[in-house]
Parts: C-alpha cells; sequence; structure tokens
C-alpha cells in the first residue's frame, strides 16, 4: 500500500511539473505570446532585445503580448520577472536550430505567426501584429 502511495505522489510531481512547464494553449484566444528561446542570459541579442521590449511595454500590453524567457531546463513569464522556474518540455519541443537566440511569435489562435534568430525591432513586430484580423478587429472595437 505505501509502495502504491509514493507511485501515485510521484505521478502527481511529474505532472505538476510539466503542467508548470508552461502550458502555452492556456492562453489561447487571451495573449499573444512572445517566446524567446536562449542558452544563456548574457546572450548579447537577447538582452538588446529586452531592454527594447521595456522601452515599449505599453505596445506590448495594448498588443495583448505576454514575453516567456525560455532556457533548457528553466523559464520565467513576463518581461519584467525576475524568478526563473523549473520546466523542462517548452525548450525542447520549441527550438528549431542550433542557434543560441530564438524568438517566435504566436497569435492569438495559437499559431505560430513568425520566428526567427535576430534582434526583433518593436515597430516591425508591432506592424505585424497590427496587420493581423484579430488585431484590425480590436482596434475597430476601441
Amino acid at each position: 500500500m505505501n509502495c502504491l502511495k509514493l507511485l501515485f505522489l510521484v505521478i502527481i510531481c511529474i505532472n505538476t511539473n510539466l503542467v508548470k512547464a508552461q502550458d502555452l494553449n492556456t492562453y489561447k484566444w487571451y495573449n499573444r505570446l512572445i517566446i524567446i528561446l536562449i542558452d544563456d542570459e548574457n546572450n548579447e541579442i537577447y538582452n538588446k532585445q529586452l531592454n527594447e521590449f521595456k522601452k515599449e511595454s505599453s505596445g506590448l500590453t495594448e498588443r495583448k503580448l505576454l514575453v516567456f524567457h525560455i532556457k533548457q531546463n528553466i523559464f520565467k513569464k513576463g518581461l519584467f520577472s525576475t524568478t526563473w522556474q523549473e520546466g523542462k518540455t517548452a525548450y525542447k519541443y520549441l527550438k528549431k536550430t542550433n542557434k543560441s537566440f530564438e524568438i517566435i511569435l504566436i497569435g492569438l489562435d495559437g499559431d505560430e505567426k513568425l520566428r526567427q534568430n535576430t534582434f526583433l525591432p518593436c515597430e516591425t513586430l508591432f506592424s505585424k501584429i497590427d496587420l493581423m484580423p484579430m488585431r484590425i478587429n480590436e482596434l475597430r472595437k476601441n
């Protein structure tokens, strides 16, 4: 009986870790996602990208953008977050190249809209989003 309880506890812990590993589908229809995949926090492009986003944070908020920073076994959510959390699945699932920096835009519909390995100016990002049908509808409503 004790072995059964231990097994049950292990399964719960594993499933909790997978849930913490950024189930990005929970944001579908609520947020557009910016996912930044990095190997190292000291990556020059990553730091330049963060500074760009911080300068334009109101534009990100207006466009319902949520930023995820993802390293191999950890992640943090939010542009100004400093706390890394354990999460092992998203990096392997999302990483498509051997580059040390990747940035991905996920639309409200959950589909990938943009992926690149270079710095993404907010002007380019906002222009792309502002041409999307759902964003056009948001602007009409407001």
